[in-house]
């Protein structure tokens, strides 16, 4: 069976709380983590092995995630949904 493939958009507390719960699940792969803070993003992926993006478009169209898990300040959820569903994810949280 083939790994899930997961990425988030968005890495404050609980964007980093939740690729770091997926990266330990042994049914996923956390593909991509997203923040326009870049270092952010870097930091948390050398951590768990997943490509950092500062852009979440890029690392839509990179990588087709299955699940993607949408943590921006809420009045900025509509555009990262709206290119997870255009980029074909299945879920996105």
């Amino acid at each position: 069976m083939s790994k899930i493939k997961a990425s988030v958009i968005g890495l404050g507390i609980m964007g980093q709380q939740h690729a770091e719960a997926l990266s330990h699940n042994p049914e996923v792969e956390v593909v991509g983590v997203a923040d326009i803070r870049a270092q952010i993003a870097e930091d948390l992926g050398a951590r768990i092995g997943a490509k950092p993006y500062a852009d979440y478009g890029d690392m839509l169209r990179a990588n087709s995630p299955d699940l993607v898990v949408v943590t921006t300040p809420d009045p900025i959820h509509l555009e990262p949904v709206l290119a997870a569903v255009e980029a074909g994810a299945t879920t996105i949280l």
